[in-house]
This record gives structure tokens, C-alpha cells and sequence, in this order.
């Protein structure tokens, strides 16, 4: 998987998985040599998503579902519009432009949710339909946290990373921006954290986020008001991290010297 930052220009990347019980990854789509630009990876029914951030052809840019041995689009893709400027909001998801997909989630109903980083929106796929769940577009100022508000009116900078726990908040962020956002099930967006840096959003077994810090490679668990405590540390280099069935934690990180980065995935038990 592509890690945004970690080899600068490289933009080449494949989906893989690895068995639980550990050992060599099985790549599914995409290969080194070719890449395919993977932005984010999700799990639902047993089916693993991914989203291409970004191709060519604007019509490369989609998320698409891995099953029996075919990736098939479920938003942008072949079928999308040669150019950016029509979303498709209302339409088929397959006919929307994606304006670089990055990370993906589903919430307990199965709707799907991408961060589309070059429109600063968050989109909602419910039933095959695409819609625009949270940012009025591109905004200036990418550090400052954005403005409560409802979510379809707020300037969403960059939206790279999210989270949908099981009551249907949604937690939004940039990679390396020092704010969470969430939106809650009415609509309404608002500051969940500040003044931490995530490299990967997750949420627990019990609907806690989770998250880690890019700056001091540690893993934390927020509380219901923002509040962050430390759950594991000295990990280096974390940037992403997901939950299995059995709450336990996977983290994508690196302890190699800093400009280099060579992945492993560390396994952290249940808590």
C-alpha cells in the first residue's frame, strides 16, 4: 500500500493480504511495477475494498471491491466522467467523479464513505446512490481545524482519513493535520480533537476512535470528549492502523532510519 510522504514521487502500490495467524502477504490487485496509487483499504462482509487515489485519466480514480479474483468499481471508475467538474451527487455512484478517493469506511448499514481529498467533501454511497455527506468544497487554510457547523457547509481541507464507529459518527482528518473533525448522525460538524497529529483513524469493538500519531509513533484511544490516552508507544514511523473482528489492533509502521520506509505490520492484543 502506498504511504502519502513516506517515499517522495513514488506513487506505485498494490493491495495484499496477510493471514491472521501472520505470515507472506497475498498481493490481490495491483502489482509493484504497475501500481494502482491505493489511497485506502476497508473490510465489509468479509470483502475488501480499496479506493485508486489517482490515474491518468480522471476515470481511473474510483473505489472499487476485490471478489473472486475481480476489482469491480462501486463509485468513479471507467464509467465516471472524463472530467472532474460534474460530481454526480443523486446518480449512480459508478457515474460520479472522484477527485482523489483516499480513505474509505462503511458504517453498520453498509453505506460507504470516502474522503475526496481534491474536493474537500466527504461522499456517502447508500444503496448505489453517491451523495455529498459533509464539505462545500475546496478551502485555503489547511491547518486551521474547521468551523462547526452543518456538515455540508463547512470547508473541509484535504479530507484524507476517517472513522464511522457503530452509532454512525463519522471522524474525518488529514493526514499530519493537528484536528479531528466528526459528524455526528444529524448532519452537524464539529472539532472532536485538536492538537494531534493522526497518521491513521480506527475505531474499536466499543465505538472508541482510535488513533496514531505521526509525530512520536504511538497508538491512542480518544474518550467521548476528544481526549486521548496512550495505548501503545515506541512504534516509530505508524500510518495506518485497522480493528479485527476480535478487537485486536494492526499497525502499519516502520522503526527504519528517518527518509527511508520499509512497512511491517505490528499486532497489538485486545484492549
Amino acid at each position: 500500500m502506498n504511504v502519502r510522504g513516506a517515499r517522495p514521487g513514488d506513487t506505485r502500490s498494490s493491495l495484499a493480504a496477510v493471514p491472521l495467524s501472520g505470515g507472506s502477504p497475498t498481493t490481490l490487485a495491483g502489482t509493484v511495477a504497475i501500481g494502482m496509487e491505493v489511497g485506502g483499504v476497508a473490510v465489509f462482509k468479509n470483502e475488501p475494498y480499496f479506493s485508486r487515489e489517482f490515474g491518468p485519466d480522471p476515470r481511473d480514480s474510483g473505489v472499487f471491491r476485490y471478489a473472486s479474483g475481480q476489482a469491480t468499481p462501486v463509485a468513479g471508475g471507467p464509467a465516471s466522467p472524463a472530467t472532474l467538474t460534474l460530481a454526480g451527487d443523486g446518480g449512480p455512484a459508478t457515474a460520479a467523479s472522484l477527485d482523489r478517493p483516499v480513505g474509505i469506511g462503511f458504517n453498520a448499514a453498509g453505506d460507504l464513505f470516502i474522503a475526496e481529498s481534491g474536493a474537500g467533501r466527504v461522499r456517502r454511497v447508500s444503496a448505489g446512490v453517491i451523495s455529498t455527506y459533509a464539505g462545500r468544497g475546496p478551502c485555503g487554510d489547511t491547518l486551521s481545524p474547521p468551523s462547526p457547523g452543518p456538515a455540508t457547509q463547512v470547508a473541509l481541507c484535504l479530507p484524507g482519513l476517517l472513522a464511522v464507529n457503530a452509532t454512525g459518527d463519522l471522524f474525518v482528518t488529514w493526514r499530519g493535520r493537528a484536528w479531528i473533525a466528526r459528524v455526528d448522525r444529524s448532519g452537524a460538524l464539529s472539532v472532536f480533537a485538536t492538537n494531534f497529529q493522526a497518521s491513521g483513524l480506527a475505531t474499536d469493538t466499543n465505538g472508541a476512535l482510535l488513533a496514531t500519531d505521526g509525530t512520536t509513533g504511538r497508538v491512542v484511544r480518544f474518550d467521548a470528549t476528544g481526549k486521548p490516552t496512550t495505548i501503545a508507544d515506541g512504534l516509530g514511523q505508524a500510518v495506518a492502523l485497522a480493528v479485527g473482528p476480535d478487537g485486536s489492533i494492526y499497525v502499519i509502521n516502520s522503526t527504519t532510519p528517518s527518509g527511508t520506509f520499509l512497512p511491517k505490520v505490528t499486532k497489538l492484543r485486545p484492549m
